[in-house]
């Protein structure tokens, strides 16, 4: 096709006009794909041999002081198991006491008991015993820490379930302890106390002063024969129980003997029991020992001591 001169340079004119068009939008188009942000790049690297990988648990995260065990479980651990051995070891926390036993003249004494009474049960398990060595020491280990009632019994041989109160003496853990023993006088009270129709009970006896009401002794006069008798004796012991007498050494059925008393009056107490009320039942004799020593002798029926444990006072 034939364009005439005239309209061919119009037409290029137009051609170039629509050319600059198109490559205007193509720059608008392009401005805007450049200025839009790009992606971040990650990049991984390991971490440096000393450097551990930081938690991300909660604790972590913000920050608390807290040290966290990648991989460890969440529970708390469980209490730990008391030792059965704690208590034990605390409960044997013993000590020990030592000491010198002279008379009333300031001489010792060789071969005498030393009682230790822990509470008011003198025939209890809680009595520990002590012999006098031939310089008049006596010695008692493994003794309960605490307060310890002190008692003079007497000779070895007397076998008397009765004392004189000395003193008390505190014994601390792991310690000896120090204590020497004086008697107060040389007076003696002794007897036969027994229930003469029941065999086999047991009477408390309990010494007091007469000036102040202080217990002075403690004591058990208990028959000791069984119900049917001891049963044969051989020979010779039976000449020898025949010729002894029991009211002086304390050691029959019923007997007691208090020994190192001062020469004063007392109060001799008889306990049998309790009533329902928990009220001793008790007979008192008032003894005298200003004098010189005293024997007392009683064998009551059971009725005969409620008698007179139920008489006006």
């Amino acid at each position: 096709m034939l364009i005439p001169q005239g309209h061919r340079l119009g037409w290029l004119l137009a051609v170039a006009a629509a050319l600059c068009l198109l490559g205007a939008v193509g720059a608008l188009v392009g401005t805007h794909l450049t200025q839009r942000p790009a992606a971040p790049v990650v990049q991984s690297s390991p971490p440096a041999p000393d450097e551990q990988p930081r938690p991300t648990t909660p604790a972590a995260v913000r920050g608390d002081r807290q040290s966290v065990s990648v991989g460890a479980s969440a529970h708390a651990a469980p209490p730990a198991r008391p030792d059965p051995n704690a208590g034990t070891q605390a409960e044997e926390r013993r000590g020990a006491v030592t000491g010198t036993l002279s008379n009333h003249l300031g001489e010792i004494l060789v071969q005498h008991r030393v009682l230790f009474l822990r509470g008011q049960d003198f025939g209890g398990d809680r009595v520990r015993s002590a012999l006098t060595d031939a310089d008049g020491y006596f010695h008692a280990e493994r003794l309960e820490v605490g307060t310890w009632s002190v008692f003079y019994a007497g000779p070895k041989s007397a076998g008397s379930a009765a004392a004189v109160h000395l003193g008390d003496v505190d014994v601390h853990a792991e310690q000896l302890s120090q204590f020497h023993l004086v008697l107060v006088g040389d007076r003696q009270l002794r007897g036969t106390y027994r229930i003469r129709d029941e065999e086999g009970i047991g009477l408390e006896l309990e010494l007091r002063r007469v000036g102040d009401g202080r217990v002075v002794g403690r004591g058990l006069a208990v028959d000791l024969e069984p119900p049917g008798g001891r049963g044969p004796l051989p020979p010779e012991a039976e000449a020898q129980e025949a010729d002894r007498d029991t009211s002086r050494d304390g050691s029959g059925p019923g007997s007691f003997a208090f020994r190192g008393l001062a020469p004063e009056p007392h109060v001799l107490r008889v306990v049998l029991g309790k009533d329902k009320r928990g009220r001793p039942m008790a007979v008192e004799h008032l003894l005298d020992l200003t004098e010189g020593d005293l024997v007392l002798v009683e064998e009551p029926t059971l009725e005969q001591f409620f008698r007179r444990v139920l008489a006006p006072k």
